[in-house]
């Protein structure tokens, strides 16, 4: 289920680029998408235990973070390098659990951040010396939001296993008032000209961003995590660049230098890292590094 999650997120980043075509302010996009998944999703609301509703705004709010992240960087920067920047939950996730629950980050964890950092780098900066644009810095709202949102997610569906449509319903209407609160501090008094999303292709786009890649996909990542952590999910999905990329490259004719594919691949390569064993020698200098919290004297 995960895996074709992953694709379908891919997809998400090439369909936003496509609508900032339109020359349609990115916070109304942003609002019109996040009003159809939750007109989509609002009668699950019924009858729904509030603590499941209340779960869903907060991780609502944190989820806003990041997609509204995502828009903005979208602007200036390539889908593929968004979307790479975004795998960087991978390792947000159990800095998370380790800072704020107290939860042992493995060493593995630690050499992880240390790639994910230089493949961001590389894929930023293209080998040129160049500093990021202002889209690159924006889309590292990204793994910020949407980690936290992972963390937590987790810890209301594992009690909560038969609430995925409930938790999701509540945070994307959480993310929906978010955006709207976002449209009143940049709506300026004149009155947007919207009649360019009513052409078939962008109706097109709204829906399937706003449906697919938020409401559909968002409920099969809620189900996935009442049975698997955070820390697996984001592994997981860590395959959504490469997929991104490919649907950036098909559908916006984007390229990457060499050494933006090469940091691609480190960071996908810090992925991978959490979840292999180090050699001995190399998990005993990193192992200070994972100490402290309550789980810290354990193999």
């Amino acid at each position: 289920m995960l895996a074709s999650v992953a694709v379908i997120y891919g997809t998400n980043f090439g369909a936003i680029k496509y609508l900032d075509e339109a020359n349609v302010d990115v916070s109304i996009v942003t609002a019109i998408r996040f009003a159809l998944a939750s007109l989509a999703l609002c009668p699950f609301l019924y009858k729904a235990p509030w603590p499941v509703v209340l779960r869903g705004i907060e991780v609502g709010v944190w989820v806003s973070v990041g997609y509204i992240a995502q828009a903005i960087g979208l602007q200036t920067t390539q889908a593929s390098k968004s979307a790479f920047i975004c795998s960087l939950a991978v390792v947000v996730v159990p800095i998370v659990n380790a800072i704020i629950y107290k939860k042992k980050a493995p060493p593995t964890t630690w050499l992880a951040s240390l790639l994910a950092v230089a493949g961001v780098g590389l894929l930023t900066l293209e080998g040129k010396g160049n500093p990021p644009c202002i889209g690159d810095l924006w889309s590292l709202g990204q793994p910020i939001g949407f980690g936290i949102a992972f963390v937590r997610t987790e810890q209301c569906m594992q009690a909560n296993k038969g609430e995925a449509l409930a938790m999701t319903a509540s945070q994307m209407a959480a993310v929906l008032a978010c955006s709207m609160l976002w449209v009143s501090f940049t709506l300026t008094s004149n009155t947007p000209d919207l009649s360019v999303l009513y052409e078939p292709v962008n109706l097109a786009a709204l829906f399937y961003t706003g449906v697919i890649t938020s409401g559909v996909a968002v409920v099969a990542e809620s189900v996935a995590l009442a049975h698997i952590s955070a820390e697996e999910t984001t592994v997981i999905l860590s395959t959504e660049p490469l997929w991104a990329a490919l649907f950036g490259s098909v559908i916006l004719g984007e390229t990457m230098s060499g050494f933006g594919y090469l940091g691609g691949a480190v960071i996908l390569l810090g992925c991978l890292v959490t979840q292999l064993k180090l050699p001995k020698t190399l998990e005993k200098l990193l192992k200070p590094w994972g100490e402290g919290g309550e789980e810290a004297g354990e193999d």
